[in-house]
């Protein structure tokens, strides 16, 4: 369906035409979307222990759930739902599992989400497919995967699934190992040429400004970068893009649905969410309440294919929304734009609430920046920043520069000069490699502010 469309959008420049192909091809995606919506429901009250006791304490039947709409009848799951006991969430014979991947436990205990051969081949179909139609990978290329060995325990399953959907289906020549220093990676890519290369955005980001010094980038031949896992600023994004002379596309998922679960086109405005394997929901994090396209939310997940460890409302706690449009690639597949993290919300000063993504946007935008962290202390009725920042030149020009773009931040110069409730924030400089990295996703935000004992 989604070649046939895109074939036709760009043969027919027809509005009215082109709005009644997406008319077409949505409608089919719909119903076949509340199909499966429908076989999930009544396949994990038969088998999932955990979605049938779920059902059974709010007296509800799978006939009851006739409708997206409808789904609001059952509570929201989320992580630690799945930390307590992951196996009442087994829909199938333990011994049919044959993967299991585990996130980062930034937030507690690793979460483990465990997948049958049936849920893996979905996942490596999705992202060959996804290779093919969002950024054209074909067997020419060579692709350098390093996205999940490094650091911690957890076994995050991007690379592994990457690795057989470029190498196997799609027929690419993959480059599969750990992280390496900067001179092992810089001799990996002398070596093999990569065409593409996928790891985490602070990872990318770290490899150009240490790259830069070594070697002209754009003699290197990467042509593709697939980022992602972590926010990624717009001034990162086209550093990286203008410093390579390549493309950085920007990807989603979660470790519990299925890794890759949204990407971007050509395009670059927004993630095309892989509609034929899940059902996303946008809701008020207060109310619960199901919000309209464009709207922000939290992001809520229905596994439609899952055979092993199906998931019905799962909260991914990621902010985000549904853009309210269509796209010019002619994909009738639905794109978000996430916004940052409800669980990664800090309230500091007066009642300004602060993200993640904020402080990405103006520190690490600063050329000589490599990582940051912000320590949130409170001391005589003040809150207390702390910003140790990595970066290649350790001076008082760097320092005020990183002070003064903090200071920027309309929601920490409300608190420093009106309301005086945030104190001048202090800047740490520190040489490269510094912070001990523990896990694939750089926690940056670390509140020790006690605010609720």
């Amino acid at each position: 369906m989604a070649p046939f469309v895109k074939k036709a959008l760009k043969k027919n420049k027809d509005g009215a035409q082109r709005k009644n192909l997406y008319k077409i091809a949505e409608g089919a995606l719909n119903r076949y979307k509340k199909y499966r919506l429908k076989k999930i429901i009544r396949y994990s009250y038969n088998n999932s222990p955990y979605y049938n006791n779920i059902f059974k304490k709010n007296n509800l039947k799978p006939g009851d759930i006739k409708s997206f709409f409808d789904l609001v009848k059952i509570p929201q799951t989320d992580g630690n739902d799945l930390q307590e006991k992951p196996e009442d969430f087994f829909a199938t014979d333990p011994k049919n599992f044959v993967k299991v991947f585990t996130t980062s436990g930034t937030t507690g205990k690793p979460k483990k989400a465990y997948f049958t051969k049936k849920d893996i081949e979905k996942i490596v179909e999705s992202a060959a497919m996804g290779a093919k139609l969002m950024f054209g990978i074909t067997r020419e290329d060579v692709v350098r995967l390093t996205f999940e060995v490094g650091y911690g325990q957890e076994i995050w399953g991007n690379r592994y699934c990457l690795d057989k959907a470029y190498g196997e289906i799609v027929g690419a020549l993959t480059v599969s190992t750990g992280r390496l220093s900067v001179d092992e990676e810089l001799n990996m890519i002398k070596e093999y040429h990569p065409t593409v290369f996928g790891d985490v955005t602070s990872r990318i980001n770290f490899l150009t400004k240490a790259f830069s010094k070594k070697t002209d980038l754009k003699s290197l031949g990467i042509k593709k970068f697939l980022i992602g896992a972590e926010p990624t600023p717009k001034k990162i994004r086209e550093n990286i893009e203008d410093s390579w002379g390549a493309d950085a596309f920007i990807g989603y998922g979660l470790t519990e649905i299925g890794l890759l679960m949204a990407s971007e086109c050509e395009y670059k405005n927004g993630m095309h969410l892989n509609e034929t394997n899940f059902f996303t929901e946008v809701v008020d994090p207060k109310t619960g309440e199901q919000l309209e396209d464009g709207e922000i939310g939290e992001l809520v997940f229905t596994t439609f294919n899952r055979e092993g460890m199906p998931f019905i409302r799962y909260n991914s706690h990621d902010l985000g929304r549904i853009i309210d449009d269509h796209c010019e690639c002619g994909l009738p597949l639905k794109r978000i734009e996430i916004k940052g993290r409800s669980d990664d919300l800090k309230t500091i000063g007066s009642g300004d609430n602060v993200y993640t993504k904020m402080f990405d946007e103006k520190i690490l935008i600063i050329p000589e920046i490599i990582d940051y962290r912000v320590v949130f202390e409170r001391k005589n009725s003040k809150d207390i920043l702390t910003i140790t920042v990595e970066s290649n030149k350790i001076n008082d020009n760097i320092k005020n520069k990183v002070l003064e773009s903090v200071l920027s931040m309309p929601e920490i110069n409300n608190g420093y000069n009106n309301s005086k409730t945030i104190a001048k924030p202090i800047v740490i400089l520190v040489k490269p490699g510094s912070f001990k990295r523990e896990s694939i996703k750089t926690k940056r935000l670390i509140d020790k502010r006690k605010l609720y004992d």
